[in-house]
């Protein structure tokens, strides 16, 4: 077994799945020592960690092993490692019903012990989230992690690492292991009746939909906050060459007008993004009473050196003003910007030629998604000629303004393009045409470099559809009371069947965020 060369053990775990992988190595001793160097590298390439104690433990056991902390490449932090915080007793007492069918036949108090025990993992997390313990083992596994380039916050994941998916998290299992359900379970509906009985057949509405709350609980800032600290006291300083705030599909994420930076901070941060080449984040309001700096300060600071960026401006809690787009675009410098991603993003015409006047010589991608323009027209919005005139104008003369600013891109996308949160109704002529079908979708415009017509010959020949230049459909910008009557609706009509429980997550968010422009 000893002699087994590495490319026979390559071979074998071409086969395997994580769950498989982990139960080989505990087999045989032998198996166990030959195989860390593959697996590490299939498995732990990309580690996240939940912020609990039990995890930077994990992280800092992880760190020790030469095989492993050598090929870990990303290294991203979950702050939210609960789906509800300060969940009352008959929240937990559903939730627990509906997740662990047999807890129906406990008694009152093993029911009590469980939801003590769910409180005390929630009360020693965030405590820790707060402790100064928690920036020291950070900065400490950064430092062995030789290799870590990227580095950033995302949500709790929903699948397990498997070949297609190898996505290490550590915390999890001991979360798991301290509650009898899932602890990151995200139930998205509206409560009502507090007091109404849990039949297996449906899930009641008396769970009470409180994910907004959380997504803005302060835990998630925290966690960034963390995370800098963490970076700049570790020694040697790391090379970061992407960072993300969020990721662009996540509405999990630090909510901007709650966050802020130091000046110390800043100061000590702003020396690692020198290194800085691919940057994620998400902007929205601050607050104008901090002195202190924001989010925003990562974009300008590190746009020089910036590669790629992906920005997304909307908050979901606030209306935002185009000023946003516009305050960042009269400061931010590009040098050698090959990738754009702006999804969500309210602006004005001017604020975007501003925003390209640097990036534009060296942008060869840029996509557009869910962008809506915001610049006053001379008349009211209606079914009017005039209306309609002012409409063509304006998307013509958007469209001028990319034709004209990256005539050499070489791959375009555009996506529910919209006036005021409206969408524009577009026809590409050539869709058929070039080849793209695997790229296109519903509202969906694509340009392709290896195509056989210029970039200025493709957009030149887009046209507005006859009739209303805009769609009745709204881009799905803020929850609002109108959704929340949608879900309560949608469950007084119909019986949400047991076996939906496992994709409820992902059915819901797809139905909130109306996934077709995501």
């Amino acid at each position: 077994m000893n002699k087994l060369p590495p490319e026979l053990i390559d071979a074998i775990g071409s086969h395997f799945d994580y769950s498989d992988w982990c139960a080989l190595r505990l087999t045989c001793k032998i198996f166990y020592q030959l195989s860390s160097s593959h697996f590490a590298r299939r498995y732990f390439r990309h580690v996240s960690v939940i912020l609990t104690r039990d995890a930077l433990a994990e992280l800092e056991s992880l760190t020790l092993h030469e095989s492993f902390r050598r090929v870990v490449e990303e290294l991203s932090i979950i702050p939210q490692a609960f789906g509800d915080y300060e969940m009352d007793l008959d929240a937990f007492k559903i939730i627990l019903h509906l997740c662990t069918p047999e807890s129906q036949d406990w008694t009152v108090e093993e029911v009590q012990a469980q939801y003590l025990i769910y409180e005390a993992a929630q009360t020693d997390h965030l405590a820790f989230a707060e402790s100064v313990s928690l920036v020291k083992s950070l900065s400490r596994c950064l430092e062995r992690l030789e290799n870590v380039s990227i580095i950033g916050l995302r949500p709790y994941p929903s699948q397990r690492p498997d070949s297609q998916n190898p996505f290490v998290c550590l915390g999890m299992r001991a979360l798991r292991k301290q509650l009898p359900f899932d602890p990151c379970i995200r139930f998205l509906l509206v409560g009502a009746d507090a007091h109404r009985p849990v039949h297996r057949n449906f899930i009641s509405r008396s769970i009470v939909w409180t994910m907004w709350k959380d997504i803005r609980h302060p835990v998630w800032a925290k966690g960034l906050t963390s995370l800098f600290e963490a970076m700049c006291a570790a020694s040697p300083p790391i090379k970061v060459r992407r960072l993300y705030t969020c990721h662009v599909e996540d509405e999990f994420v630090v909510p901007p007008d709650c966050f802020t930076l130091s000046e110390s901070l800043y100061q000590s941060l702003k020396f690692l993004l020198h290194e800085l080449r691919d940057l994620e984040v998400r902007l929205g309001p601050s607050n104008r009473n901090e002195t202190s700096e924001s989010l925003p300060c990562l974009v300008i600071r590190a746009a020089p050196n910036l590669h790629i960026l992906r920005l997304t401006l909307w908050d979901q809690f606030h209306n935002l003003s185009a000023d946003n787009f516009t305050n960042l675009a009269k400061q931010v410098r590009f040098t050698c910007l090959s990738e754009l991603h702006l999804h969500w993003v309210e602006l004005t015409q001017p604020s975007f030629q501003l925003f390209l006047r640097t990036a534009a010589p060296t942008l060869q991608v840029l996509t557009l998604i869910a962008v809506s323009l915001n610049d006053p027209v001379p008349v009211r919005m209606g079914s009017s000629p005039e209306f309609r005139e002012a409409m063509l104008t304006l998307w013509r003369h958007f469209l001028n303004t990319l034709r004209d600013a990256i005539p050499g891109v070489n791959f375009f996308r555009m996506r529910g393009l919209a006036y005021r949160q409206r969408r524009f109704s577009m026809d590409d002529p050539l869709k058929s045409a070039m080849d793209l079908r695997n790229l296109y979708s519903h509202d969906s415009y694509v340009y392709k470099i290896n195509t056989t017509v210029s970039f200025t010959e493709w957009i030149n020949q887009l046209k507005l559809r006859p009739g209303c230049p805009l769609e009745d459909r709204r881009l799905p910008r803020h929850r609002t009371a109108k959704l929340h009557h949608r879900f309560q609706t949608a469950d007084r009509e119909r019986n949400l069947e047991m076996s939906f429980m496992n994709d409820i997550v992902v059915a819901s968010a797809n139905a909130m965020l109306n996934i077709d422009l995501t």
